[in-house]
């Protein structure tokens, strides 16, 4: 940032001051805050590099399948690629959708 859009008012009592905002932070308050993230980044790293951190998967598996109707259940799809046909599985058979 340019030093040019900074206003020089004399003993600022450790405000930051840019004319181009209206809201002031004080240079304890900022310190806070920076250290506040950095106390969160650290936790996070820890949780990341010792393994407790917790995720969780959910989304579509592809499988390939060489049975003609594999075993399934209530709402999975299943795409017959030689032929173009969709069907979704009802719970107890595949209806064709």
């Amino acid at each position: 940032m340019s030093r040019s859009k900074y206003v020089s008012v004399g003993d600022t009592g450790g405000l930051i001051l840019d004319s181009k905002y209206d809201d002031f932070v004080t240079n304890a308050q900022l310190e806070s805050m920076l250290g506040s993230i950095e106390n969160r980044l650290v936790a996070l790293e820890q949780k990341l590099t010792d393994g407790s951190q917790k995720v969780q998967l959910s989304g579509t598996f592809v499988r390939l399948s060489t049975e003609p109707r594999p075993s399934g259940s209530e709402g999975d799809i299943l795409l017959l690629y030689d032929t173009k046909q969709v069907f979704i599985h009802d719970g107890t058979d595949w209806r064709e959708w």
